[in-house]
């Protein structure tokens, strides 16, 4: 029987400069992985697959990719640290070449298998999949993130001295929006 490898799930950034894809060719950091070909502009040729690297792909498998106009790469790991068997990711390219990757946390994560997510257009809209507890195996999640719009203004002091603190950063945190079972 001759030997086989697993080519799935491609995803096209809206350019179409890019193409995504899973694989599980040797040589790659886990299960399965994911790679990208690109090409210079439409209907010149594809290159080479690439692996997406370290950043992105773990011992695990990564799976169901997809991308934004920004570049942002969105994804699902089991080896990412994550809170269920699959979490959905969210990985934006830097000038060096690398991802920072972010874990979508609730509630588009839970402690089921979250994966497959897509946007509407340019919004903070969209769908995913879930198999949390649903009408059955694996179902469909709408979601809607409302813009986060606020001003703040004030000054980070030392709590001892009351001096000035220089280059601080204050982070604010909400309480997450709910979701919908489609």
């Amino acid at each position: 029987m001759p030997d086989s490898i697993v080519a799935a799930h491609p995803a096209i950034a809206p350019d179409g400069l890019t193409l995504y894809f899973v694989s599980d060719v040797k040589g790659g950091f886990g299960g399965k992985d994911i790679y990208f070909v690109t090409r210079d502009k439409p209907g010149s040729p594809w290159s080479k697959p690439k692996n997406a690297g370290p950043d992105i792909n773990t011992s695990g498998d990564e799976v169901f990719p997809y991308v934004r106009n920004d570049g942002t790469l969105y994804f699902s790991s089991d080896g990412h640290i994550g809170m269920g068997g699959l979490d959905i990711f969210k990985a934006k390219p830097q000038p060096d070449g690398t991802w920072v990757v972010q874990n979508l946390k609730p509630p588009i994560n839970s402690s089921s298998d979250d994966f497959g997510i897509v946007f509407q257009n340019e919004t903070e809209a969209g769908i995913f999949s879930s198999t949390r507890k649903g009408k059955g195996n694996d179902d469909l999640y709408s979601f809607e993130m409302p813009p986060l719009k606020f001003n703040v203004i004030g000054l980070v002091k030392d709590e001892k001295t009351s001096a000035a603190v220089q280059g601080s950063t204050v982070k604010l945190i909400a309480a997450t929006p709910p979701i919908s079972r489609l």
